[in-house]
């Protein structure tokens, strides 16, 4: 979710049209990896749903997106979030509605400002970083430039270390330090 566009109807077929053009990927290719693991969402037949994501901004943007989804489709019950640290480890759980994250995921991704209330403290912070991550000049651009001269590999390595915070992976990380080229 942190890389190309968004539509408002959350796994619509534009939504997931838009979805498959920002990781350049097919159909077929986003409905093995992404949609088929959410079947069981998609049949809203449950009273509780435990939802586990890390802290970083890749994971929180993904909750943001999952939270939106049941809000859009009026799921009632209250979902419990379980934070997870290094290993998968239970950091901290929470119980809450999903009201209002529809209109929350509208303001980040498709308005891309930050909004006044944010009940989660993680999710804000998450949302902070997205927003930083997708100006053009950030912290994470600035290093890239800075160091333009070390090797991919060796590249990606250090922004792994540097910016866990961020969640990004090798892929994401290749794509930046390319657009950094192109944009010298």
């Amino acid at each position: 979710m942190c890389v190309g566009e968004v539509t408002d109807n959350i796994f619509s077929t534009q939504f997931i049209n838009c979805r498959c053009e920002a990781h350049q990927v097919s159909l077929e290719q986003y409905n093995k990896l992404t949609l088929r693991p959410l079947q069981m969402l998609f049949k809203n037949q449950f009273s509780h749903i435990v939802l586990w994501f890390d802290d970083d901004m890749f994971c929180q943007i993904n909750l943001l997106t999952i939270l939106a989804y049941l809000n859009q489709i009026n799921y009632s019950y209250n979902v419990t979030f379980n934070l997870v640290g290094p290993k998968f480890s239970l950091v901290n759980s929470f119980e809450f509605s999903v009201q209002g994250y529809y209109q929350l995921f509208k303001e980040v991704m498709l308005n891309r400002c930050i909004p006044e209330n944010i009940n989660l403290s993680i999710l804000e912070n998450g949302i902070r970083l997205y927003l930083q991550y997708l100006k053009e000049e950030n912290e994470i651009t600035i290093y890239i430039k800075q160091h333009e001269g070390l090797r991919v590999e060796l590249l990606v390595t250090e922004l792994l270390k540097l910016f866990p915070e961020y969640g990004l992976g090798d892929t994401q990380y290749i794509q930046l330090i390319e657009k950094c080229k192109k944009s010298n």
